[in-house]
């Protein structure tokens, strides 16, 4: 990933962390956002908005750090502030990281370090699925995961969802509003390969409600706004 090409990970130039498919399933964390958490040199910032977590690289802003998805570019055009990476772990093959600048591969929006997120393939049984359940209760939430994968005569599929939904966080001083949110994600796939090629039409859709703590140029007096973000 550091070269653009395949290499070994003891012999890549740059500082590189890879989430392999195994730690994905024994992990209880259900979101991109949540699993990153535990990677050295980065750390995942909510500014106050725990339904839109961002990260940052060695002190670099989210703006400055590149997240891909089997390597192409995921762009957050309304905030400018970088993609929120609430998607879900369901259908997830495994995260490379590369931590540090990556610029001179990858341009400019990758001076802090690069994500990728590569989904899952090369599935051999014809049928596989999980089904996951998570709850929280500091906020009184729950979460539902689901992931649908095969492979026949030639011809790859998939279906991946994932729900949640978490009121405002419980605190023992009290209730922290506003802070909650809603999320959907759901993606499915669909793909012919053989020994030599392959060819894959992916589609993903995200949703998320999130409600946050108002900005100091709304007008006195509003206490709370809502932000639907567009798919």
């Amino acid at each position: 990933m550091s070269t653009r090409s395949e290499e070994l990970l003891l012999e890549a130039p740059l500082a590189i962390t890879v989430i392999s498919r195994a730690e994905l399933a024994s992990s209880p964390k259900r979101t991109i956002a949540d699993v990153l958490r535990d990677v050295p040199g980065l750390t995942v910032e909510t500014f106050s908005t725990p339904g839109m977590p961002r990260i940052t690289i060695r002190g670099e802003s989210a703006n400055r750090v590149l997240i891909l998805q089997d390597g192409q570019r995921l762009s957050e055009q309304k905030s400018m502030n970088g993609p929120p990476l609430l998607f879900s772990c369901a259908g997830v093959e495994r995260i490379e990281v590369i931590r540090g600048p990556a610029s001179v591969l990858y341009g400019s929006e990758a001076v802090g370090g690069v994500v990728n997120i590569i989904t899952r393939r090369n599935v051999d049984a014809p049928l596989t699925g999980t089904v996951e359940f998570s709850a929280d209760s500091v906020t009184r939430g729950w979460g539902t995961a689901l992931t649908l994968d095969g492979f026949s005569e030639g011809w790859e599929y998939g279906l991946s969802g994932l729900r949640l939904e978490h009121d405002d966080r419980r605190t023992p001083k009290g209730t922290i509003k506003p802070t909650s949110y809603d999320m959907d994600d759901i993606a499915a796939y669909v793909g012919w390969r053989n020994e030599t090629l392959s060819l894959r039409v992916r589609y993903e859709r995200f949703t998320s409600v999130v409600a946050s703590a108002p900005p100091p140029t709304l007008p006195i007096g509003v206490t709370s706004f809502y932000a639907d973000i567009p798919d």
